[in-house]
């Protein structure tokens, strides 16, 4: 061997000691790996894609770091969680109004948690830039008590958005109401976002019937989260029943299906504000002529109030000109219609789905804020999800230019 080869070899037998010597395990609890296998609720894919997960579990054998950042990164939990000498007691992160048969309304799954909590991460800025620059705080938010009438709330709604005959008028059909009801919303200072996905991550899709909005109210920063994975003519309603939840002051998760009468009194209050809102009981009764069939009205109601069939029809079910029986068939045809309509729609371009998804208002107040020093790149990226600062500059561009 000559001694250019030995000295190689030499180097080569103390590099592998050094990585050998660099190998650390991590100890982990097992009661804290069952603890994040159950709060992932994808036993079955964890088991597949890390092969030493039982030997874990027994306590047998422990992760290295970069074993232990991976089994977080497919469970979905921060890596920090792991490293406790017991299980966190993890409560709800808002109230929760959905009700299930199988499954108690406490078991949420980590893509509507991870949701809820970068929603309140954005609120909790928002609140204080609009604090530092002195913006008055919105009355409307808690102004209506929970025990009003449906009417006197539907009433006041209209009347802060300026949802009237004459604005009507103006738009085409509902997808312009859908467009038009957001910028107004948007415009009072509620934060509205509207997205399917957690994080910017296409892998991590949110589940249409686990929830299909929230509503985080606060003086400065009211929130609303409407489940881009619906359609979008039963966004216009999630919307309507989300400022139901605003006004009334009152945060919560929303059912998933919740047409008919919830069990939850503050969901029913919430459908019946929203109805309201969206196709006034009053109006609704002097359109449709005493004795006619309201299935064959539906045309007419969505053609005075530019609203969806999806919510013509729930108009009619809550002003008692349609009856459940009569209801149920026609809603269910049209709302699998209109999802299947949906998931044949690709997501767009990714600039105007990236506005709907952290919000214009909010996109408006953070990017300016960073390019300007105030704010952390790093914590602007991470609130918007972005990921680098180019592409946050071309958003604030087109943000800019649809204003125009």
């Amino acid at each position: 061997m000559c001694l250019i080869s030995f000295r190689l070899s030499i180097k080569t037998v103390r590099y592998a000691r050094i990585r050998r010597m660099a190998i650390v395990r991590v100890p982990v609890e097992p009661t804290v790996l069952e603890w994040a296998i159950k709060r992932s609720q994808r036993e079955d894919y964890l088991r597949e894609k890390i092969p030493n997960l039982d030997a874990w579990l027994s306590g047998d054998r422990q992760p290295t770091w970069r074993q232990l950042e991976d089994f977080a990164k497919k469970a979905y939990v921060a890596s920090g969680y792991l490293f406790l000498k017991e299980p966190p007691e993890e409560s709800t992160p808002i109230p929760d109004f959905r009700t299930f048969d199988d499954r108690t309304p406490s078991e949420i799954s980590p893509n509507l948690r991870d949701t809820i909590y970068i929603c309140q991460r954005r609120q909790d800025w928002y609140r204080r830039y609009a604090i530092q620059n002195g913006y008055e705080t919105l009355d409307f938010v808690g102004s209506v008590p929970r025990d009003a009438s449906p009417i006197y709330a539907a009433h006041s709604i209209r009347d802060v958005l300026g949802i009237s005959d004459e604005w009507l008028e103006k738009l085409t059909n509902w997808q312009a109401y859908r467009r038009a009801l957001i910028s107004k919303v948007e415009d009072t200072g509620v934060l509205i976002m509207v997205s399917g996905i957690v994080k910017g991550n296409t892998q991590r899709k949110l589940d249409l019937l686990e929830f299909r909005g929230f509503a985080i109210p606060d003086e400065y920063a009211p929130v609303i989260f409407v489940n881009g994975a619906d359609s979008y003519e039963a966004q216009l309603f999630t919307i309507a029943h989300e400022l139901a939840h605003i006004w009334s002051g009152q945060e919560g998760l929303s059912e998933p299906d919740n047409v008919h009468i919830p069990q939850h009194q503050s969901e029913a209050w919430c459908n019946l504000v929203a109805s309201e809102v969206l196709t006034p009981n009053e109006t609704l009764w002097d359109l449709i002529p005493r004795g006619a069939d309201p299935i064959e009205s539906v045309n007419a109601v969505q053609n005075r109030f530019k609203v969806s069939r999806l919510v013509a029809l729930r108009g009619l079910l809550a002003s008692d000109m349609l009856p459940p029986p009569l209801f149920d068939e026609p809603y269910e045809r049209e709302r699998l219609r209109a999802l299947r309509e949906r998931q044949r729609q690709s997501g767009g371009t990714y600039y105007p789905t990236q506005m709907m998804r952290v919000g214009r208002r909010f996109a408006n107040a953070i990017i300016p804020s960073a390019l300007s020093g105030e704010t952390l790149y790093l914590d602007a990226l991470n609130l918007l999800e972005i990921k680098n600062v180019r592409t946050m500059k071309m958003l604030y561009g087109k943000l800019k230019d649809s204003a125009k």
